[in-house]
């Protein structure tokens, strides 16, 4: 942690903020204690920070989700079932609604004091990118972007719908990029 403003009220500025897009499905469906990106996903930033434990990952980050609501499954593509064949997952995701998205956005960027508070912020996926105002255009992730003073982590999604997780060289990537920032 960087030092700060513990006399002043304010707590101890932290190494980051993470973004992930939003909760994976309705309050009364989640955990009790339910925390944005748990289980495979926190395993997977915490191991591509470094970190060993999950635990020592939220001990330097925080953890938000996007939209604070689950929008929903995404309709499943007829090429995706398995009576096609394919085997690589069974959920496609969740539809994201970029408008929304973007006001959430907007907000955390104009009100949330980012570059003040956190030295990084690591934003899950390309959408959530794209709801920062991040032009998408041939840009491949991971990446790293400075916008308004805020350096910011471009990562995969975290989740296990993301084939990019399924090249060991794609995760070397990501992990020499989170770790960089």
């Amino acid at each position: 942690r960087t030092g700060g403003g513990e006399e002043s009220g304010e707590r101890p500025r932290r190494r980051g903020l993470v973004v992930g897009q939003a909760p994976p499905g309705p309050p009364d469906a989640l955990p009790a204690g339910y925390q944005p990106l748990q289980g495979q996903p926190e395993r997977r930033l915490a191991r591509l920070a470094g970190f060993a434990l999950p635990e020592e990952l939220w001990a330097s980050f925080d953890r938000i989700d996007l939209i604070g609501w689950c929008p929903g499954p995404k309709a499943r593509k007829a090429y995706h079932f398995w009576s096609s064949g394919y085997r690589k997952h069974r959920c496609d995701g969740h539809r994201f609604p970029m408008r929304d998205a973007r006001l959430a956005a907007g907000r955390l960027r104009r009100f949330g004091g980012l570059a003040r508070r956190y030295a990084v912020v690591v934003l899950c996926g390309r959408m959530v990118a794209s709801a920062f105002g991040m032009g998408l255009a041939s840009r491949t992730v991971p990446w790293l972007e400075e916008l308004e003073g805020v350096r910011y982590v471009v990562l995969p999604h975290p989740s296990g719908v993301s084939h990019f997780w399924n090249d060991e060289v794609s995760w070397h990537r990501a992990a020499g990029t989170f770790r960089a920032a």
